[in-house]
């Protein structure tokens, strides 16, 4: 073992403990999720989640949270509202963006600190995941996180659905604290609704007829990424753990999409 990092020592410990809270060394409010094989998909969904096919991905953390505006303000306040792909990073000054620019300062509205951030864009997203020292999940990443170390399940938490669960179905009309409902199985909060989620994979509707069995990564090129998770705008099919969304382009926000990262554990 005298080439292993300490961090790789650690690392297989939680792994041997299963997926816990890391708060120190830059994966503060994340959670490892052990790598490992799982089911992705449905044989009862949409044409684009089938078939189920196993999938291995490595161990990796991933937020506990969905990134709030608060986190999102910080981020611009140090490198700002930058333009790319045609869109700033953040649509500043839209009805449904909770964060103002004031004498050129990011302030967050009162009472929305906690609220994931929403009506950024995916180069946004990008972005932030990168000055944070992470990256946007890969889609069988993220559906192995929202399934919480359950199989054949339609949520995070099981087969059944209220409004204790999740917020979806359009009952608050707007986005939620994070953290407001039950954790997943892994400590994994709002998995399911609030925001939608973007990932890194662009979308191809036939991708799981062919996609490789260990860690992939989506198609080479495309012209949306997918979104998963579902929002608060979402019915309650909407929600489940493998329903993909063809997401807008990279340059468009949306008051219902956020996101939240991912970082290596070696």
């Amino acid at each position: 073992m005298k080439n292993t990092t300490l961090l790789s020592v650690l690392t297989i410990l939680l792994i041997s403990l299963g997926a816990v809270s890391v708060s120190a060394g830059g994966y503060e409010d994340m959670v490892l999720v052990p790598g490992g094989e799982f089911v992705m998909g449905s044989s009862t969904g949409e044409t684009d989640e089938r078939p189920e096919h196993r999938v291995f991905v490595k161990d990796f953390f991933i937020d506990r949270f969905e990134v709030t505006n608060d986190k999102y303000a910080a981020f611009l306040n140090k490198v700002g509202n930058q333009p790319e792909g045609g869109a700033y990073y953040l649509f500043v000054g839209s009805a449904d963006c909770r964060i103002d620019e004031i004498r050129g300062a990011f302030i967050v509205q009162e009472g929305y600190g906690d609220h994931p951030v929403t009506m950024v864009t995916y180069y946004g997203a990008e972005a932030y995941a990168k000055w944070a020292g992470k990256r946007l999940p890969t889609e069988a990443e993220w559906e192995k996180a929202a399934r919480g170390g359950l199989t054949d399940r339609k949520y995070p938490w099981g087969n059944d659905i209220d409004t204790l669960s999740a917020n979806y179905g359009r009952r608050r009309m707007g986005t939620t604290p994070v953290g407001s409902f039950a954790p997943n199985g892994f400590g994994l909060y709002d998995m399911a609704g609030n925001v939608a989620e973007m990932v890194g994979d662009y979308y191809d509707g036939r991708y799981y007829r062919s996609s490789p069995s260990a860690d992939p990564k989506g198609p080479e090129t495309g012209e949306v990424r997918v979104v998963r998770g579902g929002s608060w705008l979402s019915g309650p099919v909407g929600v489940g753990v493998w329903v993909r969304e063809d997401g807008v382009l990279p340059y468009i926000t949306l008051p219902n999409v956020g996101f939240r990262c991912v970082k290596g554990a070696r």
